[in-house]
Order: C-alpha cells, then sequence, then structure tokens
C-alpha cells in the first residue's frame, strides 16, 4: 500500500514505477488538490483504484502497464475522474444530458450504474493521457465515455482493440496519438480534425487510416512494419492537401511502396536526385516533395538548396529505371517529405537566387550497396494563383502542429548549414518516441 499523502498537500507530481508488489492506493491520493502529474507505471497487481474528483488540477495521468486494472470492468468505476471539484454522481443526477444509453444492455441510465461500467473520465483541464499496455479490447473501447475537451496527447499503444472509432470519444483537440504495438488494429476510424501526428509502427493488422480528409493538421504519419495499406495513396493526398503545404514539414512513413500520385512513374533508381528549379519558381511553387522508396538500411535524407555549383561537384544522375517497382522483400518503405518555403522563413532562403536542389539517401549502417532505392523530388505549385511567396506571410501557429522538441530526441527536420550559397537540412527517417 502506499502511505497516506495527506500530509503532502504541496505535491504537485507523483510517480510510481514498477512497484510490483503494490496492490492497493491509499484514498489520500484524491485529495492532493495541487496535483498536476500522475503516473503510475508496471504496478501489475494493482487491481482497485481510489476516486480522484477532487484533482482539478491534473494535466498528466498514466496507467501504463496495469493490466489488472483493467481486466475486471467491475473495478472501473472507481476510474470515473472530474476534476470540476463535484462527485460526479450529484451533477449527473441533476443534468439529463448525462443520461446516455447503455452500450451493453441498451437501457438509458447514468453513469457509474454497473450495467454501464467502462473507461469513463471527465478531466477538463487533462492534457496527457497514456493508457498503453493496459490489455485494452474493443468492449473497454466502445463502451468508454471521455469527455476531455483539453486532451491533446494520448497513448494507447500495446493493446488489444481491432477497431477504434474516435467519434465515440470526445477529444476535440487531439494532437498526438501513439498506436505502435496495436497489433490486432484493422481500422482507425473518425480520427479528431484536429490531430497532427500519428505513430502507428508494428500495427502489423492495419489497413486503413479511414476519412481523414477533415485532419488539416496532419503532417507526421508513420506505419512501419505493418502490412500495406489499402487506402494509402489516398492518405498521403489528403495530407498534401492540408495546411502544412504552405507553412510546415511532412513526414510520412509507411511499409512497402505507396507512391504520391503525381510522382507515380517517375521514380528514378539510385540514392541521389538532383532538381533544378524553373524560372520564376519563387512566385509560382510552395515547396518540395521528396519520394524514396528504398530496401537500404539508412537514417538520414540530405537536402542542400545550392545557389550555383561547379557541374564537377554535383552528383551523378543515375538513369531512371525501365523495371517494374515491386519490393522484393517485406524491408521496403516509401519515405515521402516535404519542406515547404515557408518554413525556411527565418533561413537564408529569403530570396529567388537558389537555383538547385540535391537529394541523397545517407546509408549511416549496413551495406550501403544492399537493397535497391528509388528516389524522386519535385516543386509542388501554390494553391492559388497570384498567391504570395509564403516567406511574406506571418506564419500561422506552429504548435498546431503540434512539433514540440519533447516529442522527438530530434526534429525530423533540421536545418544543418545556413549560408548565403547553400542550406543544408537533414531529413531523419528514425525518430524515436518521447
Amino acid at each position: 500500500m502506499t502511505p497516506d499523502f495527506d500530509n503532502l498537500p504541496n505535491l504537485e507530481r507523483l510517480r510510481l514505477n514498477r512497484s510490483r508488489c503494490l496492490e492497493v492506493v491509499h484514498p489520500s491520493i484524491g485529495r492532493i488538490r495541487k496535483l498536476v502529474s500522475l503516473s503510475i507505471k508496471d504496478c501489475p497487481i494493482l487491481d482497485m483504484f481510489p476516486p480522484i474528483t477532487q484533482l482539478k488540477k491534473l494535466q498528466t495521468l498514466s496507467f501504463s502497464g496495469c493490466v489488472e486494472l483493467f481486466k475486471n470492468m467491475d473495478n472501473l468505476p472507481h476510474l470515473e475522474l472530474d476534476n470540476s471539484g463535484k462527485e460526479v454522481a450529484s451533477y449527473i443526477e441533476s443534468d439529463p444530458k448525462y443520461f446516455v444509453t447503455c452500450w451493453r444492455c441498451g437501457c438509458n441510465n447514468i453513469f457509474g450504474v454497473e450495467c454501464c461500467v467502462g473507461l469513463r473520465f471527465f478531466l477538463k483541464d487533462l492534457k496527457d493521457l497514456n493508457l498503453s499496455r493496459c490489455s485494452l479490447g474493443d468492449e473497454e473501447i466502445t463502451s468508454a465515455v471521455w469527455e476531455l475537451p483539453n486532451l491533446q496527447e494520448l497513448d494507447l499503444s500495446e493493446n488489444k482493440f481491432s477497431r477504434l472509432n474516435f467519434s465515440l470519444l470526445q477529444l476535440p483537440r487531439l494532437k498526438w496519438l501513439n498506436l505502435t504495438l496495436c497489433q490486432g488494429l484493422v481500422e482507425l476510424l473518425e480520427l479528431p480534425s484536429s490531430i497532427a501526428v500519428v505513430k502507428a509502427d508494428w500495427c502489423t493488422s492495419l489497413e486503413s487510416f479511414g476519412d481523414i480528409s477533415n485532419c488539416k493538421w496532419l503532417w507526421n504519419v508513420s506505419h512501419r512494419w505493418g502490412k500495406k495499406l489499402g487506402d494509402g495513396d489516398i492518405l498521403l493526398d489528403s495530407i498534401l492537401k492540408g495546411k502544412a503545404i504552405e507553412d510546415h514539414f511532412i513526414r510520412v512513413t509507411l511499409q512497402h511502396h505507396i507512391i504520391p500520385k503525381g510522382l507515380v512513374g517517375r521514380l528514378f533508381m539510385g540514392s541521389t536526385f538532383i532538381l533544378h528549379f524553373p524560372d520564376d519558381w519563387y512566385n509560382d511553387f510552395c515547396g518540395f516533395l521528396i519520394c524514396v522508396v528504398t530496401e537500404k538500411k539508412a537514417r538520414y535524407i540530405n537536402i542542400v538548396i545550392n545557389q550555383a555549383v561547379d557541374e564537377d561537384s554535383l552528383f551523378e544522375l543515375l538513369q531512371e529505371s525501365d523495371e517494374a517497382l515491386e519490393p522484393k522483400y517485406d524491408r521496403t518503405r516509401t519515405y515521402v517529405g516535404y519542406v515547404s518555403f515557408g518554413s525556411l522563413r527565418h533561413t537564408a532562403f529569403s530570396n529567388s537566387s537558389y537555383t538547385i536542389i540535391s537529394v541523397s539517401l545517407d546509408c549511416v549502417y549496413g551495406n550501403p550497396f544492399e537493397g535497391e532505392c528509388y528516389i524522386v523530388a519535385e516543386l509542388l505549385p501554390r494553391k492559388n494563383e497570384g498567391h504570395q511567396p509564403q516567406t511574406t506571410k506571418v506564419a500561422i501557429d506552429s504548435s498546431e502542429f503540434w512539433d514540440k522538441e519533447l516529442d522527438y530526441i530530434q526534429p525530423p527536420f533540421t536545418v544543418q548549414q545556413d549560408s548565403k550559397s547553400s542550406i543544408k537540412i537533414i531529413w531523419r527517417l528514425e525518430n524515436s518516441l518521447h
């Protein structure tokens, strides 16, 4: 059992990590009114948790690896959380909007009745929720009632559900979603329109991301070590129609080969590609798109933008492949990256004197000659004719893209060199989650 927390009224952060003998959390935990962060991780025999309805300031909550806590659904009313300072039942009974149809038996009832047990969260200030490795299945998710208006980060990795429908959950500000190692997940439905980053690596059964046409802030998607998506081309097309085109970056990693529509049939065999700017490119285009399909083991792509380059220093442009683009191994991946000119407004890239982009795959480990590689780059035209160059505009709020440093060991795109003659950008293909 944990100690009594009543003598710690100013406690702000509490973490219980790998407490393998922990069975009971003292009820006083629900009275630490200044608690901002509560993390219970890898407590395998913890199977009950007291109400924490008085935690008005709670912003981060984690029950990662607490399998027993979610196995017995009869215990979950203890996870009924509300940081408005009221007991949940007291305002449910007085407000008819909290009467719902039970997902299991079809009766009209209020939250807290045993036939309606499920994951119920009412935390208006919560920003980060971690329910990874909790053996959650379809039943727990479809019976969930979440009202988390300010939640921005959600970690559901290593769970057992097969379909995840976000229309059932009220998460209007969700930005970052981790589904890594949800190996039974087949389909994602109704992702929140606010979503910016989705991690779905090792989702070996995933077939579809659903309709993401309303996800205008989505720019970073990773689906490695899974089957080929049936709607992968639709996913890419939707992301390229979002808000990142004018003012941000795009990074998409997909297993197998899925090529953006405009680049189909235009890939060149090799690890290097040279793109020459046309006349008046500065006014007509908003950024450049790169697509790499490779079996090679690489962590970086080097992007160099030059004003003028000696012919002797140019990379040799390899011949276009006449072979059909079919992977020989399951290791084949597609990397799609995009750099907007607007994202370079704070570099020397503030005029139209640059003339060439070279893109090269950096094989930093393994045999650089092992496996095939296809690569192409192109400039993307601005959406509207007469649109002013993005470098003269005020940037939109980058926080909407959830491009926080804590999300990565290092950002996906980094300007490594910035001079009047050239700009070098490192595009990191593999990044760890925070």
